[in-house]
C-alpha cells in the first residue's frame, strides 16, 4: 500500500495545490466542504458545499471515478435519518484526526454513515452520538476500502452500536493507525458480519463491551496486527465457525476477558499480557502423568493424554516441564509433548527433548516454548529412554491468555 500521507507531507511542503495532488494520485474530482462556504458548486473553499450529504450528492457517481472530498475542521452534521448510505467512490479527507469531526444528530439516526462502494476515510473523527454505530461498509461493492488515521468516539452511547460495522461479503480492506474509544456497556469496536480477507493494522481499541468481534461462519482469513486493546469487557471474540483468522501482534491489557475463541483455526502470533497466570496441570502435587517408554532409544507409541481436550477454555501456552518419579536412576531420558490426539503421531509440533538423567528432579521446570495453542486443544506425551519401559511422571506449565 502506497504511504499517501507521507507523499501528502511532500507535496505540501513544495507548494502543490490539493487540485494538484489530487491529479496526482489519480483522483478525477475534488470537492470542498466547509461551513463557511457559500454552497454553490464545492470547487473551491470560498465555493464549498455547507454539508457532506450535499458533496456526496454531487460527486461523480461512475464507478471508475473517484472523487476527493476535503472537508474543513470543525463539526460536521450529517443529519439524516437511518442508516445514510452512498454509493459512490470517494475519499472522506479531514483536516487532521481530532480536528475534523463527523457526527449524525438526526433524531431518528441509526448510523453516522454507511458505504456501498470504494472508500477512503482518513484524518477525521467519526461520533457515534448516543446511539448510532459509526461506519458502516456493506457488500462486495466497498472491497478494497481504506481507513487511515481516523478517530472513532462512542463513549456516550446509551444502546447497542458498532464503532465500525463490515458486512454482506465486503473483503479486501486495509484499515491503518484505527483508534476506537467507547464505554464497556454498548460498544462493539469493530464487528464483523461475513467480511473477510481484511487488513486491520495498528488498531487501539479500548473501554469497549467487545474490542474485535468476528461473528459469521465467513468471517475469516483476517489479519489483526500491532492492536492494542485495554479496559474492554472482552478483548477479541471470535464465533464459531469463524475460520483462519491471524492474530499476529497484539497487546490485550486490563481487560475482563482477554479472548473468547470458538473459531477454527485461529492463529495466536506475539501477544503480550499485563500479567501472566503460570498454572500448573494436573494440580494435584502428590500426583502427575505417567509416561511410558517402550522400546529403547525409539519414539514408540506409548503416547498418553497429559491434558484432556477441552480443559483450556482460551488460547494457552506451555512454558515449563516439571518431572519426577523417574523409575530408572541412571537411565537418560527424553520427553516430547505436544497438541494431539492421543495416540497419534502429531507430538513433534513442540520437541522439548530435554535429556535427563533418572532421579534427578526437574525443579524449577524445564522451560518450554510451544506458541499460543487453541483452546480445547488435547495435550499428550511420549517418553523415551535408554533402556526402555521405563515411566515418570509430569506436569504441565501454562500461561491462558484468558
Amino acid at each position: 500500500m502506497v504511504d499517501q500521507h507521507y507523499f501528502q507531507g511532500i507535496l505540501q511542503e513544495s507548494g502543490a495545490t490539493i487540485e494538484e495532488e489530487a491529479s496526482i494520485f489519480g483522483y478525477n474530482d475534488v470537492l470542498f466542504v466547509s461551513p463557511d462556504g457559500n454552497n454553490t458548486d464545492g470547487t473551491t473553499w470560498t465555493n464549498a458545499y455547507t454539508t457532506i450529504p450535499t458533496a456526496l450528492a454531487a460527486a461523480n457517481s461512475d464507478s471508475n471515478s473517484m472523487t476527493l472530498v476535503e472537508i474543513s475542521a470543525g463539526t460536521h452534521d450529517i443529519n439524516v435519518t437511518g442508516n445514510p448510505s452512498y454509493a459512490v467512490n470517494v475519499h472522506l479527507r479531514g483536516a487532521g484526526k481530532h480536528l475534523t469531526v463527523i457526527k449524525n444528530d438526526h433524531g431518528s439516526a441509526t448510523a453516522v454513515i454507511k458505504f456501498t462502494s470504494f472508500i477512503k476515510i482518513s484524518d477525521l473523527t467519526i461520533d457515534c452520538g448516543t446511539g448510532e454505530d459509526g461506519i458502516i461498509l456493506n457488500g462486495t461493492g466497498s472491497n478494497g476500502s481504506e481507513l487511515k488515521n481516523i478517530y472513532i468516539e462512542c463513549d456516550q452511547l446509551g444502546a447497542a452500536a458498532d464503532a465500525i460495522q463490515l458486512s454482506g461479503g465486503v473483503k479486501f480492506l486495509e484499515f491503518h493507525d484505527v483508534e476506537i474509544h467507547g464505554e464497556t456497556t454498548n460498544t462493539t469496536g469493530l464487528l464483523t458480519n461475513q467480511s473477510l480477507e481484511n487488513e486491520f493494522h495498528n488498531i487501539h481499541i479500548h473501554d469497549c463491551l467487545k474490542g474485535f468481534n468476528f461473528t459469521h461462519t465467513d468471517d475469516h482469513d483476517n489479519q489483526i496486527k500491532d492492536a492494542l486493546i485495554e479496559d474492554c469487557t472482552t478483548g477479541i471474540t471470535t464465533a464459531a465457525g469463524a475460520d483462519n483468522n491471524h492474530v499476529i501482534s497484539a497487546m490485550l491489557v486490563r481487560n475482563t476477558t482477554n479472548v473468547s475463541d470458538t473459531g477454527t483455526g485461529t492463529k495466536w502470533g506475539d501477544i503480550i499480557l499485563d500479567v501472566e497466570h503460570p498454572e500448573i496441570f494436573p494440580i494435584t502435587a502428590s500426583t502427575g502423568v505417567t509416561l511410558t517408554s517402550g522400546t529403547a532409544n525409539t519414539w514408540d507409541t506409548n503416547v498418553a493424554t497429559i491434558m484432556a481436550g477441552g480443559t483450556m477454555t482460551s488460547p494457552f501456552k506451555i512454558i515449563g516441564l516439571m518431572i519426577d518419579t523417574v523409575s530408572a536412576a541412571n537411565d537418560m531420558y527424553f520427553i516430547r509433548i505436544g497438541p494431539g490426539t492421543n495416540g497419534q503421531a502429531t507430538l513433534d509440533v513442540i520437541d522439548v527433548a530435554d535429556g535427563f538423567h533418572g532421579g534427578v528432579k526437574s525443579i524449577p521446570a524445564i522451560p518450554v516454548t510451544s506458541g499460543w495453542i487453541a483452546p480445547g486443544q488435547e495435550i499428550a506425551g511420549e517418553l523415551q529412554s535408554e533402556s526402555g519401559a521405563d515411566t515418570c511422571d509430569v506436569w504441565l506449565l501454562l500461561v491462558q491468555m484468558g
